[in-house]
């Protein structure tokens, strides 16, 4: 697979482009950022959308494959920065085809989900609303499948929810975005652990 920089200015260009993409067609009344990438993307999106419409709220929820914690705990960011832009390709395509294959064999399983705010939470109660999830990548989709089901758990109202990711890097994910604007290429975000810093 392709992989691309997505950092500074490319990144907010992104961010856009994104942004008026949903907005051609859809003008939601909150945003779920996802942490960590769909929580810095959302609040650049979020702050987009916001200058088409003034009362929109913006959320972010901690949802995380437990390799991104143990990916954390090792601090591979201080050794993948190091490594030649090449060779961080090639480790990227084989953690996605590796967690492609794993997929099919075990259930994705997602952590760290907390509550949402109250304030959320009463607002989803009161009202149908336009929901916008953003995450920078969706893979297996577990992500976006167990925020949807949580919202489904604390409000029972017909919410219309659509999703926004830069890229889907899995061939058949268990949930597909409304938009985006990559399939199948692997992008390099700037909290990525492969940063390059030469």
């Amino acid at each position: 697979m392709k992989v691309l920089n997505l950092l500074n200015s490319e990144f907010d260009k992104g961010c856009e482009e994104l942004a008026n993409m949903v907005t051609d067609s859809f003008m939601p009344d909150i945003v779920f950022g996802i942490l960590t990438g769909g929580g810095v993307a959302g609040r650049k999106i979020y702050e987009e959308i916001k200058k088409k419409k003034d009362d929109l709220l913006y959320e972010e929820v901690l949802i995380q494959r437990s390799s991104t914690r143990i990916k954390k705990g090792l601090a591979v960011k201080s050794y993948l920065g190091r490594l030649p832009q090449p060779l961080l390709n090639i480790l990227r395509n084989i953690e996605v085809e590796l967690l492609e294959l794993k997929a099919k064999i075990v259930k994705p399983k997602r952590h760290g989900l907390k509550p949402l705010k109250e304030s959320t939470v009463n607002l989803l109660n009161k009202k149908e609303l336009k929901i916008l999830i953003i995450d920078d990548c969706i893979d297996t989709g577990a992500t976006i499948q167990l925020l949807k089901s949580h919202i489904g758990n604390v409000s029972k109202l017909n919410h219309d929810i659509k999703v926004a990711v830069f890229t889907v890097a899995h061939r058949k994910p268990i949930e597909e975005p409304d938009y985006t604007i990559y399939r199948r290429v692997l992008l390099r975000f700037p909290w990525a652990c492969d940063v390059n810093e030469k």
